[in-house]
């Protein structure tokens, strides 16, 4: 499962390839308002050194722009019959709307 926070901009845009659908893949997308979850981080591991950095702002997964708290966002999400969809975009917001489409 493959899981994308877009902002409005790039919500459109993000599509499944023609072969991934056939190959059983589904897309799914839902709206959110966006919320920076408190305790949000990264571990980098280099050179044998793990760094967490807590993660001070969302961002969109296409473009890099910031997605403020607040504001309209998309949760999108790529599964398989292997790797079903679970839902996860509360972690990011309040879910606003199911089956988002522009």
């Amino acid at each position: 499962m493959t899981r994308e926070l877009l902002c409005m901009d790039c919500a459109p845009k993000f599509k499944l390839h023609e072969d991934d659908a056939s190959n059983g893949m589904t897309l799914h997308k839902v709206s959110i308002r966006a919320k920076l979850p408190p305790e949000l981080f990264i571990e980098i591991t280099a050179g044998g050194k793990t760094d967490k950095i807590k993660v001070t702002q969302l961002v969109c997964d296409l473009c890099n722009e910031a997605i403020p708290n607040g504001s309209i966002a998309v949760a999108a999400t790529i599964s398989s019959p292997d790797h079903p969809y679970e839902p996860w975009e509360s972690e990011y917001g309040e879910v606003l709307g199911k089956d988002w489409e522009p």
